[in-house]
């Protein structure tokens, strides 16, 4: 090959039956989020493939009751341990764009023309990190995204690009999500009771708590929290680990000693999730909003992730739900999409690329989350 025309046209031809850009796009990966940033509500959402982009099924939930005593020749008691849950959503479009301008496409012929061997692979590269980088990380973003609204609360919206916004709601429980009760930057009050009573909101339902997500700013204000510190304090020995043994309360106490207080409660492990995306107007929002702790329960769900062999790629236990990946508008098969075109009847030349989804989260167990909102 000998210019950016001819090394974008090797990078589209399929090599055993995917070609570079397919091999992208269907990546179970690239659900997760990079290795540096990875999507954490992918973990109680992921991703799974729908036929259909109306769903109209019922969910399987399932439920453990206890036995009955009996005599010795009494028959036993019948009791349904499948609790069917109605599931309705149709999945919504979303689709992103990007162009690789002339400048870029130079500078790849200039390399040509210097030759070189690793000239068509930096290249491919550059071309690949476009695509990645302004095709599929804004449609994954957007997935995460709507992870967080649906579960935070209860509510998608869904902007376009001419500012209409579409507000998708989901069943909220009861108690499911409250605001603080008080501000927790108040050192005269004590946030663990707040807390406490989510546990046992989720406890109350039959499901244990089994994943805390909060974001460093209420990390930050738990931390500095006299009540919280007290609390630490209080704490000599831990798992037979000295973990403050201060004579006076610190100003702010170690992501160690927080994580003490905690564990003191048996909550679980505190998942600190500040990854965040970017608006056309805005950088760095963030994915889980501030102010806020989500509580998740263990469901006894889970979902197996296929790779684009057909092998498992990754088991994922106690999921809320899935996001569907529907079937975009003119395609004949679940799973997002792209076109690519290099324009050459205009000028400047360019390369043309857009994504295409038809995606939704669904939450199957929506009782099985809690929320504290608006943390100050």
């Amino acid at each position: 090959m000998e210019s950016f025309a001819e090394l974008l046209e090797d990078m589209l031809d399929a090599q055993d039956g995917l070609n570079d850009f397919d091999q992208v796009m269907s990546d179970p990966r690239i659900s997760f989020g990079q290795p540096d940033r990875p999507y954490l509500l992918a973990n109680y959402l992921p991703e799974r493939p729908v036929e259909d982009n109306v769903l109209d099924a019922v969910a399987v939930r399932f439920q453990s009751i206890i036995a009955n005593a009996a005599s010795r020749y009494s028959p036993p008691q019948y009791k349904s341990a499948v609790e069917g849950v109605e599931i309705g959503a149709k999945l919504a479009e979303s689709n992103s764009g990007t162009k690789i301008e002339a400048p870029t496409i130079d500078t790849i012929n200039k390399s040509f023309r210097r030759g070189g061997a690793k000239v068509g692979a930096s290249g491919a590269a550059t071309i690949l990190r476009s695509f990645e980088e302004g095709v599929v990380r804004p449609l994954t973003d957007l997935a995460e995204l709507w992870r967080a609204q649906c579960l935070v609360n209860a509510q998608i919206v869904a902007v376009g690009m001419n500012g209409r916004a579409e507000q998708i709601n989901y069943r909220n429980p009861s108690n499911s999500r409250s605001n603080a009760a008080n501000a927790y930057s108040d050192n005269t009050y004590d946030p663990m009771p707040d807390i406490m009573a989510k546990v046992k909101v989720l406890n109350d339902r039959g499901y244990r708590v089994a994943g805390l997500v909060m974001g460093s700013d209420v990390v930050g204000i738990l931390k500095r929290n006299t009540k919280i510190r007290d609390r630490a304090i209080a704490l000599r020995v831990v798992n037979n680990t000295i973990v403050n043994n201060l004579a006076t309360t610190p100003t702010t106490l170690s992501m160690a000693a927080l994580r003490a207080v905690f564990d003191d409660e048996e909550l679980p492990p505190i998942q600190v999730y500040d990854a965040t995306y970017n608006s056309t107007t805005q950088r760095g929002l963030f994915f889980w909003p501030r102010g806020t702790i989500g509580f998740f329960g263990v469901t006894g769900n889970g979902e197996d992730v296929i790779d684009q062999s057909g092998n498992l790629f990754r088991q994922i236990q106690n999921t809320l739900g899935f996001t569907g990946i529907g079937t975009p508008a003119a395609q004949t098969a679940p799973g997002r999409a792209y076109k690519i075109k290099y324009v050459t009847d205009d000028h400047p030349e360019f390369v043309k690329m857009v994504g295409l989804q038809t995606m939704l989260p669904v939450v199957e167990a929506e009782e099985a989350f809690a929320a504290i909102k608006n943390i100050t």
